[in-house]
Order: C-alpha cells, then structure tokens, then sequence
C-alpha cells in the first residue's frame, strides 16, 4: 500500500514537472524565467504573452493534473472511479503534481505556485468541491484583482469545505481514507502557501500586484 503511495506520487510529480508556461512561451522565442515576476505559471504568462497564451497554459497546466490523478486512479482503484481508495490515490497523484508544477528539477527546481494544477486535479478529485471554490476564487478576483489573494483563499477554502463535509459523510472517499486526506490536503495548501509567501508579503504591506485583463 505504501508503494502504490509512492507510485501515485511518483505519476503526479512527473505529469506536474511537464512547465506548460516554460515550453508555450520557449516557443515563442521568450524566456517566461527571465520575465513578469519570473513565475513559469498562467498567471505570468497571461501578464507577458496576453489572454489567450495565459488561457492555454490554464488549460494545460489543468489537463497534466487530471491526467495524472486519472491514471493513477484507474490504475490501483479501477473501475466505477469513485469507489474503493480511488480517491486517495487521485490525491497522492495530486500532491505530487503540484510538488512538479512547482518543482520541477530542470529549472533548478522553480517552477509555477502550483494553483492551476492543483485546480485541475481537485477537479477530478471531487468536482463539486472544485467548481465551488472556481467560482469563490473568480469573485474574489473580480472584486479585489488579486490573483494570489483568491488562489490561497480557494484552496483553504477547500480543505475548509472537504473537512466539513468529510466530517458530515458526505464525500465519495472512503472513512478510513478521511483523515489521510484531510492531511494530504493541508500538506498542498501549506505547499501553495509558501510557493506565494512572497504574495503574502506584498498583500499584506498593501503592494501586491493586481491583475489589469485591459
């Protein structure tokens, strides 16, 4: 059981270490390291190269998660999807897949803060969690134009959310996977959290970055 763990892992490291930003904007003939805040993420990519090259990474960095977490699921917990461990898998997957996405070792271990694959594979994970904190994330966004203000409210949101519920017996998972997850889950947010501790910073002595679409 452990080195299926492992394996999920492993499967979700790879699939995050794919920089869809790095490579989309290497084809463009543009450093995305050496530019904006020097974040291989959407967001940056969205600030240098526009809306739809920042869409298309969006997507990307979203299929690699899903992908991941679909593999590995389908691979130890087989088939209906949500039964069985097929969702702890999915969430080991997950973890490794943002530990990729912002990790990963051939940029010298730098790479994006982790939120649209970790977007992508909560997605999959349990998509009515996921598109609920999608759309508190876009309200938070709209009103205040702070991107790294609405990723890391989202994902505490979710593991607020995934808590509560899990608590209530109302997710998918399994009970004696609940407590596993819930850990999986704070170990994501803590990742995400300090992938934008410089964010943090910044919102808090009020001279972070807003998002200008215009």
């Amino acid at each position: 059981m452990i080195l299926n763990r492992i394996i999920c892992f492993a499967i979700g490291y790879a699939f995050g270490c794919i920089s869809i930003a790095y490579f989309y904007a290497k084809s463009k003939g543009i450093d995305i390291k050496s530019e904006g805040s020097g974040n291989a993420g959407a967001t940056n990519t969205l600030r240098v190269l526009g809306k739809k090259s920042g869409a298309l990474v969006f997507a990307g960095d979203i299929l690699k998660a899903v992908l991941a977490c679909l593999i590995s699921a389908l691979i130890f917990g087989g088939t209906p999807l949500y039964t069985g461990a097929s969702q702890i898998w999915m969430l080991y997957a997950a973890i490794g897949a943002v530990v990729g996405h912002c990790f990963p070792f051939y940029l010298s271990f730098s790479g994006g803060k982790g939120v649209s694959s970790l977007f992508g594979a909560l997605l999959i994970v349990d998509w009515r969690l996921a598109l609920g904190c999608f759309c508190f994330f876009i309200i938070i966004v709209a009103l205040t134009k702070l991107v790294s203000l609405g990723s890391i409210l989202a994902a505490v949101l979710y593991l607020i959310v995934w808590t509560v519920i899990g608590l209530a017996g109302g997710l998918w998972i399994g009970p004696e996977y609940f407590a596993e997850s819930c850990v999986i889950l704070f170990v994501i947010v803590v990742i995400v959290a300090i992938r934008h501790r410089g964010n943090i910073k910044r919102l808090l002595s009020g001279t972070e970055n807003r998002l200008n679409l215009k």
